[in-house]
């Protein structure tokens, strides 16, 4: 009898390869939490550190970065003003920690540190973490709550403030989905997914994936761990789970856009079973880094989304209900290490 795969059966089979580790992380960070100032740094910086970057890449930088003195913590960052020179301080410890020139860590590495500072700097001006939900997510206190809305209404805040910098849609996403909302972010990795499977966008296979009782982040985390550890590029994509699905018995059908649907499959006799084909081990590899300063996951790099900043990002404004009493006396980009 043909068996017909279901999302499900995409699901179980990203399960059965990624480490036990990670599917640990994956179900603590598909795990409504509160929004609280202290879940969203740690979100937001880790989002900023992971744009276009392998994840162990991402945390040996965290970790040489706070072995120089750099706070990750969101109360200590509001004391950095932009006229006392902190953080071109840290900039040259880096550098010298680092044995590199100063101006190499200008542009991209230095306008990154320097978002993560200021969005620290913004969480430190509400006077309350009742005062930050109103701004960020119109008062809602737990992921679970977290809609589409709430993706639009911190891009209308980036828009606005000038807040999130180096923060672009699908860093949005990878942020409110690590915070549990469900959510699918539109990376290159689950649009390529989506049209194989045979999906027109996202936003249909987060539909199918809903009807089939599928949380959305946590099938979103799973697609990435399994693609960014078994292929180099989502051109790649379509010809690996071809070959994928009838090592396992399956092949779908032909079919193009539209027409290529999850009922397109049909049993085929391979030869082989289930212990013919172990994992790679790579991901075991890849994902034994180490926390900072908590337990929470670090989890997915989005590959789009990431937006590059420019030299002089405009001056700081700040948001209602925040505490101004702190302000820098000097807003905007500080100076270049060294001026």
């Amino acid at each position: 009898m043909a068996e017909r795969p279901t999302l499900h059966t995409v699901l179980d089979l990203f399960e059965t390869r990624v480490s036990e580790d990670a599917k640990s992380w994956i179900d603590i960070a598909c795990t409504s939490k509160k929004l609280t100032r202290d879940a969203f740094f740690e979100a937001a910086y880790w989002a900023i550190l992971v744009a276009n970057r392998n994840v162990i890449i991402a945390q040996s930088w965290a970790d040489k970065a706070s072995a120089c003195g750099f706070p990750f913590d969101w109360r200590k960052l509001g004391r950095w003003n932009d006229d006392d020179g902190r953080f071109d301080a840290w900039c040259k410890k880096m550098a010298r920690q680092l044995e590199t020139p100063k101006e190499d860590l200008e542009g991209a590495f230095r306008g990154r540190w320097w978002a993560i500072w200021d969005i620290g700097w913004r969480l430190a001006q509400f006077d309350s973490g009742a005062a930050f939900r109103r701004h960020y997510f119109d008062g809602k206190k737990h992921g679970s709550e977290l809609t589409n809305e709430d993706v639009h209404r911190l891009l209308e805040i980036k828009r606005n403030d000038g807040a999130l910098y180096q923060i672009g849609e699908v860093s949005v996403y990878f942020i409110l989905r690590n915070l549990g909302g469900n959510f699918l972010k539109p990376d290159t990795w689950i649009k390529a997914f989506a049209e194989w499977f045979g999906y027109a966008d996202v936003s249909q296979l987060a539909s199918a994936l809903t009807s089939s009782g599928i949380h959305c982040g946590k099938f979103d985390a799973y697609c990435w761990e399994y693609c960014s550890s078994q292929l180099n590029r989502a051109a790649d994509l379509p010809e690996h789970f071809d070959q994928l699905f009838a090592n396992r018995g399956l092949r779908r059908l032909p079919g193009d856009g539209a027409e290529r649907r999850k009922a397109d499959f049909v049993v085929v006799d391979s030869g082989r079973d289930d212990e013919r084909w172990p994992p790679t081990g790579l991901l075991a590899a890849r994902l034994r880094f180490r926390s900072i300063h908590t337990a929470s996951p670090r989890l997915g790099v989005h590959r789009a989304g990431f937006t590059t900043p420019p030299r002089q990002p405009a001056h700081r404004s700040v948001p209602p209900h925040a505490d101004c009493s702190r302000k820098p006396a000097q807003a905007g980009r500080p100076s270049v290490v060294g001026a």
